[in-house]
């Protein structure tokens, strides 16, 4: 009885966390549609009322998922449904917060993709969308972002990161500015200089080549994601 004693206790109190932590995740999700439908309500009135061209839409895309349209640009937060630890050589091991308790290194995950907005108005599925940064957040609301520097919550301050609907502003205003500053470039013309019938027929049905911010080229961002 001693295994069946010990599974028990495992699943009292490690798929009993798990469970926890995936409904604050989902609590997470909500709060971040909450405040990308503020973001998108208060640009409209700010910018729109500017130049009406300029089109700020927030969609909810389901359960999971929503979607912040602002110009060119779609910024997308996909929760993903599992929880999630780190490999023992992670560096989440090393800090003093999760060595007192390692149950703090669970995590639900929410992730931040940019893709342009024409992609996901005309369907283009061969299009390229970037994934910009992924939220960890665990039972005790504690976070942090792995991704680019930009959004500014690295995890040597995941002890005191708390993940509050005033964060979650700051983190949709940070992750629009970098899609924003992220430009869309024309790919080198020895890529474009020959296409197949298929392709041609595909752009004339989908309004476009297949498209993303840097396709042909190699950028530096790309590398600073180690995900």
């Amino acid at each position: 009885m001693g295994d069946y004693n010990t599974l028990v206790e495992k699943l009292k109190v490690h798929s009993s966390m798990k469970q926890y932590i995936h409904r604050n995740t989902m609590n997470h999700i909500a709060c971040i549609k909450k405040e990308m439908m503020h973001i998108a309500s208060n640009l409209t009135k700010d910018v729109t009322s500017v130049d009406k061209n300029v089109e700020i839409v927030f969609t909810d895309k389901g359960e999971f998922e929503a979607e912040l349209k602002f110009s060119g640009d779609s910024l997308v937060f996909a929760m993903h449904t599992n929880t999630f630890t780190f490999a023992e050589d992670h560096p989440i091991h090393q800090l003093d917060y999760v060595k007192e308790d390692p149950k703090r290194a669970y995590c639900g995950l929410i992730q931040i993709y940019n893709f342009l907005s024409d992609s996901i108005k005309y369907n283009r599925l061969n299009d390229y969308g970037y994934l910009i940064g992924r939220i960890f957040v665990n039972s005790e609301n504690k976070f942090f972002i792995d991704g680019h520097e930009n959004l500014g919550f690295d995890l040597l301050q995941y002890h005191q990161q708390e993940f509050t609907p005033e964060i979650i502003q700051k983190i949709i205003a940070d992750a629009m500015l970098y899609c924003i500053d992220f430009e869309l470039l024309t790919p080198p013309f020895e890529q474009s200089s020959i296409i197949t019938l298929e392709e041609k027929q595909f752009n004339h049905t989908a309004s476009g080549m297949n498209t993303g911010k840097r396709i042909g080229f190699e950028f530096s961002s790309d590398k600073e994601i180690n995900l």
